[in-house]
């Protein structure tokens, strides 16, 4: 999987870093899809629960959040994250820029097990005294490093989630068959 921070806030503190509460915190997830051999992304349905994909389709999952005003200090800049266990083979990053419309607003890190911390910097720090920051978490994977080779996997993330499941029950990259929104 590779994964794209943007923002990511947090609530609960543990040793002056914040974790993400799922169920209270991000406001939104979206899930769009490129099928094998396409380019372009499309949405899916908002409604769908269940999801048939060929093994080699790509994923993207985008959590939206509020970090409420307050929620960061001059003694907590860091907040983190542990994804799904689904997602427990992602590709490490360290100390990458977190780029907020233009400016760099901290770096964040991904451990091999899916830990993503980010530390923000004191602009942002000051800036989350008065006011909200709204933002989005993004990560991108191939089927396969879900499902391996074939099968179902419930994907869960605070009250949203789907079935992944291979289309006819094979191990190949199947015909992807699902709703769609448009982008």
């Amino acid at each position: 999987c590779t994964v794209y921070a943007l923002i990511l806030p947090a609530i609960t503190a543990t040793a002056n870093v914040y974790e993400l509460d799922e169920d209270n915190d991000i406001t939104s997830v979206k899930l769009q899809i490129m099928p094998s051999g396409s380019s372009k992304w499309q949405t899916v349905g908002a409604t769908t629960e269940t999801l048939t994909v060929g093994l080699n389709d790509k994923l993207q999952f985008q959590m939206n959040y509020t970090l409420d005003s307050g929620t960061l200090s001059s003694t907590c800049d860091t907040i983190s994250y542990q994804l799904p266990v689904v997602f427990s083979s992602v590709t490490v990053v360290e100390d990458a820029p977190v780029i907020d419309n233009g400016a760099i607003i901290g770096t964040y890190s991904i451990t091999q097990d899916g830990l993503v911390t980010i530390t923000f910097n004191s602009t942002m720090v000051t800036k989350n005294a008065s006011v909200p920051i709204v933002g989005t978490f993004m990560f991108n994977c191939k089927v396969s490093d879900v499902l391996g080779t074939g099968g179902t996997q419930t994907i869960t993330i605070g009250e949203w989630s789907i079935d992944l499941t291979t289309g006819g029950g094979g191990g190949g990259d199947e015909t992807t068959q699902h709703e769609t929104e448009p982008t």
